[in-house]
């Protein structure tokens, strides 16, 4: 015969789990001038991984921070902040689906954002045009939404030649549970308990 603590057990936590939890999200932007940690200046030419660990974003292994300033960047001669500047292909993959992606572009030439979801079908797509005063704007900006927060990873492509883009920002999403099916979780816990010590203070028959 099934036990009454046991089954209530079975039951709160089959029913904590269809209860399931709602996604938080915080709102995540990499500037690439100082780190998010501790508000420190990021060096030239650091990678944007290792300038920004643990946040929930990784980029390609070859993303890397440059400098403006006289000379500096070809396309940005008075840009004196610093910004990932691209030739080819850059890839972004989230920690956890996200619903929220935006970029600027900050120089003249342009790129395309691409989201796609974990199985590689395309969320949406926006391009961040030519800019023709990169130095003094506007600076557009490419933005993909998701109802659904299933952007698994983004891409960046070229539109015209080498191109930089600034404020990346995402959703960093995380599941927290209902209060709800914490409750359920705790009487069940409180029934497998007091199965125990029913069981240990029980004569043998």
């Amino acid at each position: 015969m099934t036990r009454p603590w046991k089954s209530l057990f079975a039951a709160a936590v089959c029913l904590a789990l269809s209860q399931g939890g709602t996604a938080s999200a915080a709102l995540i932007t990499l500037n690439f001038d100082t780190r998010l940690d501790n508000g420190a200046p990021i060096p030239v030419n650091t990678l944007v991984n290792a300038a920004y660990p643990g946040v929930g974003a990784t980029f390609s292994a070859n993303a890397t921070i440059v400098a403006g300033g006289p000379g500096g960047i070809p396309t940005l001669p008075n840009f004196a902040a610093g910004l990932p500047l691209f030739s080819g292909v850059i890839t972004v993959t989230f920690d956890t689906p996200t619903d929220f992606v935006s970029a600027q572009n900050v120089t003249a030439s342009g790129f395309t954002l691409t989201a796609f979801r974990a199985d590689d079908s395309v969320v949406g797509v926006s391009v961040a045009p030519f800019n023709s005063t990169p130095t003094g704007g506007p600076f557009f900006t490419a933005m993909v939404t998701d109802p659904t927060a299933s952007i698994a990873r983004v891409t960046f492509t070229p539109v015209g030649g080498q191109y930089g883009f600034d404020n990346f920002t995402f959703n960093q999403t995380a599941v927290v549970p209902e209060p709800s099916s914490m409750v359920l979780l705790g009487l069940g816990a409180a029934g497998l308990v007091g199965y125990a010590r029913k069981r240990r203070t029980t004569p043998a028959a």
